[in-house]
């Protein structure tokens, strides 16, 4: 009980902190942002906003699941890896793309919240997938028949994001992989007295 504790309080700690660095990125005004294009192939389907956000909260509960210790703080300093070398770039790299204008059959509560929040900037890389990669990863380690199960979840999650047009699909790959990087640095690190269990 103790241990789970102590898990929900580093992962609500840090999840706080990030996203309270992402929102002050994101409302940083007088900087010159650079206009994205979205390619024209991707549609536009707000109505997937749901399920994208699904997608950012979901793997938070499923890091609780890492049984190893070691892995469950691997997984949480990957995350802080890969979102320290994405904000750099949102920093030094501005970056906004213009969403498409609702009209009446595309009013949905759910996605005008959304865009209420989260301002249309930040575009590259993508920062959404940075948690839910590091969770596929150290969780399918433990139980690699749940990649059957996860990854074609992970999958839809990449398409919502991309179909709400939160990111390009290059922004998500560039996210991904700032995320597998982070991943080898995380698994490099010497972790002192902390032992794994299994």
């Amino acid at each position: 009980m103790k241990e789970f504790i102590q898990r929900l309080l580093l992962v609500n700690i840090t999840g706080a902190s990030l996203f309270s660095i992402y929102l002050l990125i994101n409302r940083l005004d007088g900087r010159g942002h650079t206009e994205l294009e979205m390619p024209a192939w991707v549609p536009f389907w707000p109505g997937m906003a749901l399920p994208y956000l699904m997608m950012l909260i979901f793997p938070v509960f499923l890091q609780m699941l890492i049984q190893d210790q070691r892995r469950f703080l691997q997984s949480l300093l990957s995350v802080i890896i890969a979102f320290t070398a994405t904000a750099i770039l949102w920093i030094l790299f501005p970056t906004e793309m213009i969403r498409p204008p609702l009209d009446a059959r595309s009013h949905i509560s759910i996605y005008q919240f959304m865009i209420g929040v989260d301002r249309p900037v930040n575009i590259f890389p993508c920062g959404h997938v940075l948690w839910p990669v590091a969770v596929l990863f150290f969780l399918t380690k433990e139980h690699r028949n749940w990649l059957r199960i996860l990854l074609p979840l992970f999958l839809v999650g990449t398409v919502t994001i991309v179909t709400t047009w939160q990111h390009r699909p290059v922004d998500v790959l560039t996210g991904i992989g700032l995320s597998l990087g982070s991943i080898w640095l995380a698994t490099r690190v010497r972790w002192g007295a902390i032992h794994s269990d299994s």
